[in-house]
């Protein structure tokens, strides 16, 4: 495929793929057929980091403006948070550099998941906490345009 960038519009709910469409010219794009709900936008080109836009409604057809959709050369991990029993941890803190950011379960991929982006690319130390447990460290590789997977355990206090 030649196209500069890729869309795949999600069903936020079902996390179903709607639609999709590439595009080698020019930032505009749409979607036919599409119920209404609310959706988000996977954003994908060669080269650098997966984007989603927050979530949006889609009611009776309209256009829906999501403003200026900046793609970065910046590393992603998927990062998986279970405790010692393999069980997903549903509110954890992640901190890479001087990033810290909380998630909880309504906030999740699924319970345990999460996304982060805009982390640097090369070696990334990511630490990761949640109440009642100790915290802990892992070391990943990021590469540009690549998603990196990281399943950290948490032991109890």
């Amino acid at each position: 495929d030649s196209a500069r960038w890729f869309l795949t519009l999600v069903d936020s709910a079902t996390g179903e793929a709607c639609g999709s469409v590439g595009n080698r010219r020019g930032p505009r794009f749409g979607f036919a057929g599409i119920p209404d709900g609310r959706y988000h936008l996977s954003i994908s080109a060669r080269g650098f980091a997966p984007y989603e836009t927050e979530p949006f409604y889609l009611l009776g057809g309209e256009s829906v403006e999501l403003g200026k959709i900046v793609l970065d050369l910046s590393g992603v991990v998927d990062l998986e948070v279970v405790d010692g029993w393999g069980a997903a941890v549903s509110v954890f803190k992640v901190v890479w550099g001087a990033h810290t950011v909380k998630f909880w379960e309504r906030q999740a991929l699924s319970p345990g998941k999460c996304r982060c982006f805009s982390l640097p690319l090369g070696e990334v130390e990511i630490t990761v906490s949640a109440e009642g447990f100790v915290d802990r460290s892992a070391k990943i590789v990021l590469e540009p345009g690549r998603i990196g997977v990281l399943r950290v355990e948490l032991e109890e206090e």
